[in-house]
């Protein structure tokens, strides 16, 4: 949350402020892209990944509303910051 840490006008993100303003669907939404499967190297069990079937709270390529208040936020503290 780089944007919650006071950087919201730092010319770095304009890179990542282009792709998160790219994947705003017509609706004004943004869609999840997936769902991380939590695990990765770091996890602190063995599991067989094959039979594991990841749990969401949203179907993957729908519109997400958690993903769009996320989205919302960083482009509101930037437009604050400007």
């Amino acid at each position: 949350m780089i944007t919650k840490l006071g950087y919201a006008n730092d010319k770095r993100l304009e890179l990542a402020l282009k792709i998160l303003t790219s994947k705003r669907r017509t609706d004004g939404t943004w869609s999840l892209d997936g769902i991380h499967p939590d695990l990765g190297a770091g996890a602190m069990y063995d599991l067989d990944t094959k039979k594991v079937k990841p749990f969401g709270l949203e179907t993957p390529g729908k519109p997400s509303k958690w993903i769009t208040l996320k989205a919302l936020q960083v482009l509101k503290r930037v437009e604050d910051a400007s």
